[in-house]
């Protein structure tokens, strides 16, 4: 008689297409709906690759970009380049300019960038703006 050794590999599963990865592992029928956007799901996955706070980061100084620019309604947009929201780190807001004229100006709109950052992202996202010349 001849005993067979046990197999400790895991039964293959096919996986359908109505398969989802939710980060704990392949789970069926928990595919998002319809109506769940694309940025939601680059959030999920941004989430899993452990890189959600970069991506909210992001987000946050690209909305101060888009309200820098209607602070300055007469101003293009090239003429905004020298103005440049660079990162967000520990709640502090890091943006620089390329002169002191624009400096002053920001320094101006500064607190009210802030309150308008916060009832956006929720209260403490940013906590402190730091403004500085471009070297």
């Amino acid at each position: 008689m001849t005993t067979q050794k046990p197999s400790f590999k895991k039964p293959y599963k096919r996986h359908t297409s109505n398969d989802y990865y939710s980060g704990n592992g392949l789970q069926t029928n928990t595919r998002p709906t319809k109506d769940a956007s694309f940025q939601n799901l680059i959030e999920v996955a941004a989430a899993h690759l452990g890189m959600g706070d970069q991506l909210y980061a992001i987000r946050v100084c690209h909305e101060a970009r888009k309200l820098l620019s209607t602070y300055f309604p007469g101003k293009t947009e090239g003429e905004l380049s020298p103005i440049k929201v660079v990162s967000l780190k520990d709640a502090t807001l890091l943006i620089t300019a390329a002169n002191s004229s624009l400096l002053h100006q920001l320094t101006m709109h500064r607190h009210l960038l802030q309150t308008e950052l916060n009832a956006k992202f929720g209260q403490d996202t940013v906590k402190k703006i730091n403004l500085r010349t471009q070297s």
